[in-house]
């Protein structure tokens, strides 16, 4: 099973990101743009799991996520990965608060224990990947990406779950299924 943990976005949320990348696609060389049932921010990347481990997963997820609180995210600024050079990957960044980060650590930590993971190495960086590049980008078309305005920049949402989720690999692109979800306590 190739799995991840994420927060899942309000219908809301994906449905405006869509909207966003429809009316900016026209002005871009080709991209693979997920669909908006696929965007999520991602907290931790597994990779392959066993399916003997995925009870181990689960009891580690549940123990980093036990008594946190829900809190709340905004959508920053778009971005695109690698930072020089030609992009390869095209996000809205997240707006994060302190809570985020230490959640996102607490899980991390909490898996690499459980499953034997080797510690990530990249500082996280909260992001909603909304393509993938296809082709190689000229330096305008990733300045017109990064300089483009979102209507919905800042928008902010409540995380209320983090889920555990599957991602099976097909030609016509990934599909994400949730295997767990686990409750935040709610917001005071």
């Amino acid at each position: 099973m190739r799995l991840f943990v994420a927060l899942p976005l309000a219908t809301e949320i994906r449905r405006m990101l869509a909207r966003h990348t429809e009316r900016v696609r026209p002005s871009l060389p080709a991209a693979r743009w997920l669909p908006s049932e696929n965007l999520h921010l991602t907290l931790r990347f597994l990779g392959e799991v066993e399916a003997t481990e995925l009870d181990a997963a689960r009891k580690a997820l549940a123990r980093a996520v036990e008594g946190r609180t829900g809190f709340d995210l905004a959508l920053g600024e778009p971005g695109r990965f690698p930072r020089r050079g030609p992009p390869r990957v095209l996000w809205i960044g997240v707006e994060a608060g302190t809570a985020l980060f230490e959640l996102q650590s607490a899980i991390s930590s909490a898996l690499e224990e459980a499953l034997d993971l080797e510690q990530e190495r990249r500082a996280y960086h909260p992001h909603v990947t909304l393509g993938r590049c296809r082709d190689l980008w000229r330096r305008s078309d990733a300045e017109l990406w990064t300089n483009e305005t979102f209507a919905g920049t800042g928008e902010s949402f409540g995380v209320t779950y983090v889920d555990l989720m599957e991602s099976r690999l097909s030609p016509a692109g990934a599909t994400h299924d949730r295997v767990d979800r686990l409750p935040l306590e709610p917001m005071c």
